[in-house]
């Protein structure tokens, strides 16, 4: 045990703790710097993609929950800075007129411009922009925890699937959904569901029809992007089906991990 482990007083309960780069602080500003970071975050697990750029789509309350210490005024404040400082565009691609929800993206043309921070060349080739460079060599496990920051480890073992492992296979999922969601999102909607692999894909069992219809529409991207992180391999189809009166009801369109992704 090193001498920094013994001498510790405590340790921060919440895993998933908001960054804090000293550098990027001093150059757009301490709140913009916390926020800016996040949103590169869920960003980084989203695939969302509009217009040749990669989005996350959060609601005030969302980003306030997150970030309990501000008012939403003052998360307004810093997403107009963050928008004065060309470092994120704000755009709706909602479904629904009435669903004012804003999408967030990063300003690939502004970061560019910071001095703190570099542009990852993973994420642009990823865009199509690069087709060939030296960057084709870049480890992959550098390339995960890059666009993964925050989230726990990879497992040292992957485990065969079996019927009888099912369940401990759901709870790493659900484990690692709890801390990239919402409290709010992830209580109502995803908390008391459960799965079973079907098929070549997994089944998973949603509490009702509001919440099978909520995660298939909304959560189903980042529902299949960490059981592939989970399992080392694609899962297969997601097909989401509500219980009613103790039944499983199957809806005749199983999703295949194509929609939105966090909520």
């Amino acid at each position: 045990m090193s001498k920094y482990s013994e001498n510790r007083l405590f340790v921060i309960n919440n895993p998933n703790a908001p960054r804090l780069c000293p550098e990027l602080a001093k150059e757009i500003g301490l709140n913009e710097s916390i926020l800016f970071l996040q949103l590169d975050f869920w960003i980084g697990i989203s695939d969302n993609e509009r217009d040749g750029k990669y989005w996350t789509y959060q609601s005030l309350s969302d980003i306030q929950e997150f970030f309990p210490f501000w008012s939403q005024r003052t998360i307004q404040r810093i997403i107009q800075s963050l928008k004065d400082k060309n470092l994120i565009d704000v755009a709706q691609y909602n479904k629904c007129a009435y669903d004012r929800t804003n999408w967030y993206a990063l300003n690939e043309e502004g970061i560019a411009k910071l001095k703190s921070v570099t542009i990852c060349p993973y994420r642009t080739r990823q865009n199509g922009v690069i087709e060939d460079d030296e960057s084709e060599d870049i480890d992959d496990d550098i390339l995960t925890a890059g666009t993964r920051q925050n989230a726990p480890t990879i497992p040292e073992n992957t485990t065969e699937i079996t019927t009888e492992n099912n369940g401990e296979v759901w709870q790493q999922v659900l484990d690692e959904l709890k801390l990239v969601l919402t409290r709010a999102t992830f209580d109502t909607w995803v908390k008391y569901t459960t799965a079973i692999q079907r098929d070549g894909g997994w089944e998973i069992r949603c509490i009702n029809e509001y919440a099978r219809e909520w995660m298939e529409n909304r959560l189903a991207p980042i529902i299949h992007r960490t059981m592939a992180f989970i399992l080392d391999e694609p899962p297969g189809k997601l097909t989401f089906i509500a219980q009613r009166h103790g039944k499983a009801t199957k809806h005749r369109k199983p999703n295949d991990g194509e929609g939105n992704a966090d909520g």
